[in-house]
């Protein structure tokens, strides 16, 4: 395999700056919203805890194991965002020392970020579809 050289522009040393730093935002960003939703979810979990074991609870449990999903979604989450924070890493500290096996580094943690970004995207799907199938289903199947 040949080995070859990549010069680096002025422009490019410029663009590569701003995209390291909108990426560290987007990531912090990233960690930022995993945190909140998994706090929120946890939340509203722990209180459908608590109505299902009262006196009055209706007892739905489906209802209860069914609201710990968005919490599996944010610690999911975290996983591209420390890909990009990664990435934010790696451009800063590749052009900072001027180091061309961190540059190398950004291509790695570029293709990871979006690997695993595909992937959360297709489970996502996978997994909601028939939810939102079925529960369109019930609705049809109630007003008519």
């Amino acid at each position: 395999m040949d080995k070859q050289e990549y010069i680096l522009t002025d422009k490019n040393i410029s663009d590569l700056k701003e995209i390291g730093k909108w990426t560290k935002w987007l990531s912090i960003g990233g960690f930022v919203f995993a945190g909140l939703f998994s706090i929120v979810s946890l939340f509203f979990f722990i209180s459908l805890l608590f109505k299902a074991f009262s006196y009055y609870g209706d007892g739905n449990f489906f209802l209860i194991i069914n609201s710990l999903m968005p919490f599996a979604v944010a610690l999911v989450f975290l996983i591209p965002s420390y890909f990009l924070f990664k990435y934010s890493r790696a451009i800063n500290d590749g052009l900072a020392l001027k180091r061309e096996a961190k540059l190398k580094d950004i291509f790695v943690y570029e293709k990871s970020f979006f690997k695993t970004l595909v992937i959360f995207l297709i489970l996502f799907i996978v997994i909601n579809a028939p939810i939102y199938i079925l529960t369109g289903y019930e609705i049809l199947r109630r007003l008519l």
